[in-house]
C-alpha cells in the first residue's frame, strides 16, 4: 500500500514493521542527557561552573560547587538552562 502524496508517498511493503492504514509508525524519541542523570555526574551551572551531582531526590538534585552546595530542581534547571552536561 503507498500512503501520501506524490512528493511524501511511503511503501508500506517497504517498511521494516508494516503500517496498518489510518496507523502511524512509532518514533522512539532519544532520552534527554538529564533523564541519565547519575550521582558522581558533572554538570555545568552558567555562574557557579562546573559541579558534582552528591543527591538526587524525586523533583531534585543537590550539586557540590567549589564553593557552595545547591539544590536544584530536576529538570526544570536544565530545561531553562541554569544547569548544563
Amino acid at each position: 500500500t503507498i500512503i501520501g502524496l506524490w512528493d511524501t508517498s511511503i511503501d508500506t511493503a517497504k517498511l521494516e514493521t508494516p503500517v496498518q492504514p489510518g496507523e502511524q509508525p512509532s518514533v522512539e524519541a532519544e532520552p534527554e542527557p538529564w533523564e541519565r542523570l547519575q550521582i558522581g555526574d558533572t554538570v555545568i551551572h552558567k555562574s557557579f561552573g562546573p559541579g558534582v551531582v552528591v543527591s538526587m531526590e524525586e523533583r531534585c538534585i543537590i550539586v557540590k560547587f567549589a564553593d557552595r552546595e545547591t539544590k536544584f530542581l530536576h529538570p526544570f534547571a536544565f530545561e531553562n538552562g541554569y544547569l548544563s552536561i
